[in-house]
């Protein structure tokens, strides 16, 4: 499904709209400046919202800018989106959190966090998914924002 809408998207933009997509993307690959730095901020930064594989985000931000500026650019976009499932799950409570995450994640995470509570969420950092659940349910706490 996603591929489709993927393939989709690229053949509207070369063939419909006239957008040359692949020297675009080859050009941020090849010579990486701060229009590929801010793509991959955003891109990690909607990973709450989007299927987007995150994973290979980093990999590619490693690539282009090398471990350390990756890194930093991969952790920038990362910390981007979870202060954002926070702040939405904070504001809109937690219906807005069970679509985004599901109700039994919400819940399986809600026990971690309860039982564990800011520990749980550092440690979650380097655990795909799970990162991004405990800080929509950590929204849901009465957890400062600090």
């Amino acid at each position: 499904m996603i591929s489709g809408g993927v393939i989709g998207v690229a053949l509207l933009c070369e063939q419909v709209l006239h957008i040359p997509l692949a020297s675009i993307v080859h050009s941020l690959i090849t010579e990486p400046g701060m229009s590929a730095a801010l793509l991959i901020v955003i891109l990690l930064s909607l990973d709450m919202l989007l299927p987007i594989p995150s994973s290979l985000v980093m990999m590619l931000s490693g690539v282009m800018f090398g471990v350390v500026g990756g890194g930093l650019l991969s952790l920038l976009g990362v910390l981007t989106g979870n202060i954002g499932g926070f702040e939405l799950t904070r504001r809109y409570g937690m219906g807005f959190a069970q679509r985004l995450v599901g109700k039994e994640e919400c819940q399986k995470m809600d026990r971690v966090f309860a039982r564990y509570g800011i520990v749980a969420i550092l440690l979650s950092r380097p655990i795909p998914v799970m990162m991004e659940t405990l800080s929509v349910v950590a929204g849901l706490s009465s957890i400062s924002r600090g």
